[in-house]
Formats: C-alpha cells, sequence, structure tokens
C-alpha cells in the first residue's frame, strides 16, 4: 500500500513539472488595443488577451481592427498592427539574433511588473478610467507638477512642465537645496520652462527640490536626485546599449526605454520616451494611458 502511494506520488509530481514545462511562458503582453485574441496549441477556441498576460511560443494571435505589442523573454518586442492571425514561434529566429543581457535583464523588470498588474486587476481593462489626457488642469486652484517628479538626474538641462491655474496666470518657478536655499528662481507666463541644472553645482548625493507658486497657489514640491558620474555612466551605457539593438523606429520599443529609466528611477526620461511611443502610434489609446498612469503614480525619492 505504500509503495502505490509513493507511486501515484511521483507520478503526480511528473505530470506536475510535465505540465509546467509545456505551458512555459516565452512573452508577456505589455500593450494591446481593439480586438485582439490568443489561441494555445491544439485548441480551437479563441480567447481574449489582456495586458500582463505571458503567453507560450506555441501560442497563435489574432488581431481583428486592433493592436499588439509583446515582449520576449530576450528583451525584444513584437507589434502587430494589422489584421490577421499569426503564429509566434515563427518569430523566434528574429528574437534569437538580439543577444543582450541588459535587455533580459529589462525583460525580466517587465515580466514582474505587469504580471504584477494582471495578478490585481479585477476586469479584462487594465488601464481603464484613466484620464485621456496627458496635461489636462484637474483643479484651477491646484497646480499640478507633471515631470520631472522625483528622479534622479543624468543630464546638465532638464525641462519642467506643470498644469495652468487660469488664462493670463504667472508662473514662478523655485528651486532649493535641501536647507532651503533658492538656487534659482524664474517668473514666466508658460507652463514649460528648460534648466541648466548642472550650472546650479547641485550636491552630489543629495537632492535638490522644486516647486511652482501662481497667484497664492503653490505646488506640491519634488527632489531632484544628483548621482555620481560612475551611476550616471552606467545608466547611460544601458540606454545606449539598448538603442543600439533596435531601430526605435516601433512604439514597443520607445516603451521598452521608458520601462529602462522608470527601473532606473530617471522619471523625466520615461516621460521622454512615452511620448515617443505616442507620437509613433497616436492611435493606440494605451500608450497615453501607460504615460497618464505613470504621471499619476506616487514616487519615492
Amino acid at each position: 500500500m505504500r509503495k502505490h502511494l509513493i507511486y501515484l506520488i511521483l507520478l503526480q509530481f511528473i505530470i506536475t513539472i510535465s505540465c509546467y514545462s509545456q505551458q512555459t511562458s516565452d512573452f508577456i503582453v505589455m500593450i494591446k488595443s481593439g480586438e485582439v485574441f490568443f489561441q494555445k496549441q491544439n485548441q480551437k477556441d479563441w480567447q481574449k488577451i489582456i495586458v500582463g498576460q505571458q503567453i507560450a511560443k506555441n501560442t497563435k494571435v489574432k488581431i481583428e481592427n486592433g493592436y499588439l505589442a509583446l515582449v520576449h523573454k530576450s528583451g525584444k518586442t513584437i507589434e502587430f498592427k494589422t489584421g490577421g492571425v499569426f503564429e509566434l514561434k515563427s518569430f523566434l529566429k528574429i528574437i534569437q539574433s538580439v543577444k543582450s543581457d541588459l535587455k533580459k535583464q529589462i525583460a525580466e523588470y517587465i515580466f514582474n511588473k505587469l504580471s504584477l498588474k494582471q495578478n490585481n486587476v479585477q476586469s479584462n481593462d487594465i488601464v481603464g478610467g484613466i484620464e485621456r489626457g496627458i496635461l489636462e488642469t484637474k483643479n484651477p486652484n491646484e497646480i499640478t507638477c507633471y515631470y520631472p517628479q522625483n528622479t534622479k538626474v543624468i543630464d546638465k538641462f532638464i525641462t519642467f512642465c506643470w498644469s495652468s491655474v487660469k488664462p493670463g496666470s504667472q508662473y514662478v518657478l523655485s528651486i532649493y537645496d535641501k536647507l532651503g536655499k533658492k538656487l534659482f528662481e524664474k517668473k514666466l507666463a508658460d507652463t514649460v520652462l528648460e534648466v541648466d541644472i548642472e550650472g546650479l553645482n547641485p550636491e552630489i548625493g543629495s537632492c535638490i527640490y522644486w516647486q511652482v507658486a501662481s497667484a497664492g497657489v503653490t505646488s506640491k514640491q519634488y527632489c531632484l536626485l544628483s548621482i555620481y558620474k560612475k551611476e550616471i555612466e552606467t545608466i547611460r551605457n544601458g540606454w545606449q546599449e539598448i538603442s543600439s539593438k533596435s531601430d526605435m523606429k516601433t512604439a514597443s520599443d520607445n516603451v521598452l526605454l521608458a520601462l529602462y529609466f522608470e527601473e532606473k528611477k530617471v522619471m523625466y526620461k520615461a516621460v521622454e520616451y512615452y511620448q515617443k511611443a505616442i507620437a509613433l502610434a497616436p492611435k493606440v489609446p494605451e500608450f497615453r494611458e501607460m504615460l497618464n498612469k505613470y504621471l499619476n503614480m506616487p514616487l519615492t525619492n
């Protein structure tokens, strides 16, 4: 009896491992828009695809008046912009030509990030309800700083952007050191301004803080963290490596870089590449929604 029990346990273990190996996921859904479906191997039914879903290489995908962007575990992105049925395994030869340890690290970050979102979502629309306007004023009595919010700094110049209060308003952008000493102040009518941050001689390893005021209304303060040259060089080298492995002409490749900078906590560069993705795929609202969600997410120093 005991031998039979051990045999059954071993058999169940072997079956479990076999099933797991067959279901190993090679891709994850980064973006989907419109009517997009998948069909598992040896199955007839088509099922709706959702963001964050992991898909095996033997899967077929079907696009019906929609858009789909997948990330392979190697870090390679694949876009489907036209209708049709596609076998994912047919793309493996192209994918296997990409050899980048850094891209694999970013892919792992994306798999973890999107899988977490999928586990927490309650419906098929993972970004439902997010405002579609990027720079809309939510409250005329409140100034919202869009970017850079809390961020590491890797550039000499940074562009600041905030919401308008009302037509004809004047704004004052102020930057302070950690002790409250004013390093910079500029009065202007616009809601965008480029500043030479390096010229302010910020202390390495510490924050300088910026905020905007207008007619008695003051925004929150946000941190610009100056980092050591070695870390800047590492981030820039990674940026160059990812860019060199792609032509950067697709929206999904730009989102890959946005997620890279998000992981490195260089917030303003993440925004820059989200915006490039939107420009390359203006008819895919999910890219705009990703940026909105990123701008509204709580950030830590």
